[in-house]
């Protein structure tokens, strides 16, 4: 009996572990199956897939490829932006072969009736974790059993579909070794993720972790975190690590623990992990600093007081403000800060405070800045609410969806709200003033938000210091040019190298900048953004040009404090040289700014 499990599909150059499969992979191995990890990042990154264009040519291969790993049981682990996916290849196995198919995963959970309602080709779902009645499942499928009174498994008896619901969460002490031998790439991944722990206490309304997990927090013990680094530092040769848990800090005490054992074993590792910025005091981010944490993600998600206690969120945003300053006093590497809009109750006001917030984050430099429209996951509390007034939102898939097969897929998304309610949104008069709002802040505030810091800082000088009305204004300027130059299919699809992605939003940035009035700044905009982009230019390419190119000699960094005491044009010096190997690059580049 063979048993392939497909790991979620990320679309990503990045490669990583699928925990959440490998260790289900662990477990049917110790129990004599011979079982095989398909990740389709990695065979996209080999070439052993091809990328098509046409999406019934990219299913096509990969249910060929599939097929041809000749097993008896095939099983999908579904997130949000791939169930579609698997289920599109899904049929396509099926419709070539004799085997099994079954789903896992947050998606397929969550909407495991309605999936098996509507998909006749998919035999089995496991809803919730796995690892307690995945061998109950596969011998269903061999036809060795039957699933009456197992937990955590969706099926069908004739024309009907039972659910029989998660009534346990395993005890991750339980769980056994993982079988890293399963994944052939583990030199190629520069971030190792190890799960240091599972579930979340909290309970925003638009989150499906609380769901998932049943809010059971859980930390595995030190010495099985341990054991996992050391076997990577040992065999490997790695040093940075990522831990895996929805909520790393929210017990003061056993990080506290943990930081001291980690510092005790010098083994010289990096390491990132989330958290919420009222789970951490400056003790704890000094030990988690001392340990190794260079990376921490903090999920703020509103500006807004009101919506923070709409969506059950209830972080307390002066605090969050202080919290802010002792992360960037402490000195991590980077820190992540999530932000989402589009919540049905919120208001322009609402979006004003969060863009503020932003602003006040990017000006202070207090971290990286991640804006998301809101996905109305299926199950949560926030769609169960709102369910009747989504509607399929074309755009919004756009956002939300793996750039593979976007086309290929609305067919069943447009059908099957329940199932793709991410999909949809809430229809509200403020978005459609702002239909790019994620891109454009991704663009300044993330893509380009430190190497055009100066065009930027000037940009939101001369709007008050307004990100809304920027945004705004630019929305209605660039329009459908922003949203077209920034596809990431087209450069997954080879459409774009990285130099003409770049060159096109760059190009798209200076005719915006020079089609505004901007207090008298133009010509001063003009020269820092011509400094800063070729600058960009010539760091994309890679080409080895001397120091020169890239020293960015500027005496006094752009501020507001220092636009509001007026700074004088003729001091702004840009001078460059115009070809080299095909593009623009600086060939005595000075941009100096006196106070």
């Amino acid at each position: 009996m063979k048993i392939v499990l497909v790991a979620p599909f990320h679309h990503s150059i990045d490669l990583t572990i699928p925990i959440g499969v490998l260790t289900l992979a662990s477990i049917l191995k110790i129990n004599r199956y011979l079982v095989e990890i398909v990740d389709l990042d990695f065979l996209y990154s080999t070439n052993t897939l091809k990328k098509h264009i046409k999406s019934d040519d990219n299913f096509l291969e990969i249910s060929n490829y599939l097929i041809s790993r000749e097993a008896d049981i095939i099983g999908f682990s579904c997130m949000e932006n791939c169930h579609h996916i698997n289920l599109k290849t899904s049929k396509l196995v099926k419709q070539k072969s004799n085997v099994k198919v079954m789903l896992g995963g947050p998606q397929a959970s969550v909407t495991a009736y309605e999936t098996l309602k509507q998909f006749p080709y998919i035999d089995a779902i496991c809803v919730g974790t796995g690892e307690c009645n995945i061998l109950d499942i596969v011998k269903f499928l061999e036809g060795k059993k039957t699933l009456h009174g197992v937990g955590g498994v969706a099926y069908r008896i004739g024309p009907d579909v039972i659910v029989n619901d998660q009534t346990e969460v395993i005890d991750l002490e339980k769980i056994p070794p993982l079988d890293y031998s399963l994944i052939p790439f583990i030199s190629q991944i520069e971030f190792i993720p190890v799960e240091v722990g599972r579930g979340c206490p909290y309970n925003c309304s638009f989150c499906s972790t609380s769901l998932f997990w049943n809010r059971k927090f859980q930390l595995r013990s030190f010495e099985d975190i341990l054991n996992e680094i050391r076997f990577f530092v040992r065999t490997y040769g790695k040093s940075k690590f990522r831990f895996s848990h929805d909520l790393f800090t929210a017990n003061k005490k056993k990080i506290l623990e943990f930081c001291t054992r980690l510092i005790s074993e010098n083994l010289s590792i990096t390491w990132s992990c989330s958290a919420r910025l009222d789970t951490v005091d400056e003790e704890t981010l000094v030990a988690m600093k001392r340990a190794g944490c260079e990376k921490i993600f903090f999920g703020i998600e509103s500006g807004s007081s009101e919506i923070q206690r709409s969506i059950h969120k209830n972080l307390n945003l002066q605090y969050v403000r202080e919290q802010l300053k002792i992360v960037k006093k402490i000195g991590f590497e980077r820190i992540e800060l999530s932000f989402i809009y589009g919540f049905p109750e919120e208001t322009k006001k609402d979006l004003q405070d969060t863009l503020n917030l932003m602003t006040d984050i990017y000006l202070n430099k207090y971290g990286t800045i991640l804006l998301n429209k809101i996905a109305f996951l299926p199950g949560t509390e926030l769609t169960e609410k709102y369910f009747n007034c989504l509607e399929f939102d074309n755009t919004h898939l756009q956002c939300q969806m793996s750039s593979l097969n976007v086309e290929g897929s609305i067919d069943i998304i447009s059908r099957n709200k329940k199932i793709f309610s991410q999909f949809s949104g809430y229809n509200q008069k403020i978005y459609n003033e702002i239909p790019y709002l994620d891109k454009l802040s991704f663009l300044l505030l993330n893509l380009y938000g430190e190497n055009l810091r100066n065009s930027i800082t000037l940009l939101l000088f001369c709007f008050g210091g307004n990100l809304y009305d920027l945004a705004h204004d630019m929305s209605n300027r660039m329009g459908r040019l922003l949203e077209n130059a920034m596809c990431s299919h087209r450069i997954f699809y080879n459409q774009l190298t990285p130099i003409q992605f770049h060159n096109e939003l760059l190009g798209m940035l200076n005719t915006y900048i020079k089609s505004i009035k901007l207090q008298n700044y133009e010509d001063l905009l003009g020269n820092i953004f011509l400094y800063e982009s070729m600058k960009i230019r010539v760091m994309v390419t890679k080409q080895e040009m001397g120091s020169s190119v890239f020293q960015y000699d500027v005496t006094q960094p752009i501020s507001f404090d220092l636009l509001k005491q007026g700074i004088p044009k003729q001091e702004i010096k840009v001078s460059i040289s115009m070809q080299k190997a095909g593009i623009l690059v600086i060939k005595k580049s000075q941009l100096k700014i006196l106070n």
